[in-house]
């Protein structure tokens, strides 16, 4: 039995733009939603928060004893930071909550096999669209690509991401189709140009999306008269 009710997940999930399902599997995964659950290295409650994370964020220390709702919260709040720090990227932002930014940093941004494990096991009971707050609109912005139209949705299948990520299994948007495929680079190159190209063919966008404006035709240049030779 959970120290937190339904209502309080929905309400830290609707406040820090989660799913209720990537919040309360979280939880779950990490404590059973038992406040007093005490890790080996000091996290408390049903988020498994350490003391220098309530430090940081200022919030009372009430949240590592008999404040379940508060622990909730901060650990919504929490993971909804480590996912957009990590550019938006679910998975990369759960191995964060599971092992630390530094240590994942310090790691170059690789999920150790262990943590995968982890983000498999909370991601298995997650929504599709686990960040429902962001919209299609900021995707595109955030990574640098142009939209010329609106896309049309695509009928995914589960998709196979890299080996760093999970399985997933996203709906008819085109958010998670640009995820999946791990286009997130906002300078533009012959390669990127191609890859544009190839998304915008798969979902039949209108021509000319994620290209840059083509380069004038160079002018051909006139001799000066003097260079003419008369008669």
């Amino acid at each position: 039995m959970s120290d937190v009710s339904l209502s309080d997940i929905e309400g830290a999930a609707s406040k820090n733009g989660l799913s209720p399902s990537l919040l309360r599997s979280t939880m779950m995964n990490e404590s059973g939603g038992n406040q007093s659950a005490v890790s080996d290295k000091g996290a408390r409650g049903v988020m498994q928060l350490m003391p220098s994370v309530v430090q940081t964020y200022r919030a009372s220390d009430a949240v590592l004893h008999n404040d379940a709702q508060g622990n909730l919260h901060l650990g919504a709040r929490l993971l909804s930071n480590l996912v957009k720090k990590n550019g938006g990227y679910v998975e990369k932002g759960l191995a964060a909550y599971n092992m630390g930014q530094h240590a994942l940093d310090k790691n170059g941004g690789k999920i150790p096999t262990q943590v995968k494990k982890y983000v498999s096991k909370v991601l298995a009971h997650a929504d599709a669209n686990p960040m429902p707050s962001e919209s299609a609109d900021n995707f595109f912005r955030k990574r640098g690509i142009a939209r010329g139209g609106k896309a049309q949705p695509i009928n995914a299948q589960t998709i196979e991401t890299s080996p760093a990520q999970t399985k997933i299994k996203p709906e008819n948007s085109t958010e998670e189709f640009f995820r999946a495929r791990g286009i997130v680079r906002k300078a533009t190159t012959p390669a990127i140009a191609a890859e544009r190209e190839a998304a915008r063919n798969a979902l039949d966008m209108p021509p000319g999306f994620g290209k840059e404006p083509p380069a004038p035709a160079p002018q051909p240049v006139q001799p000066p008269k003097s260079w003419i030779q008369s008669g």
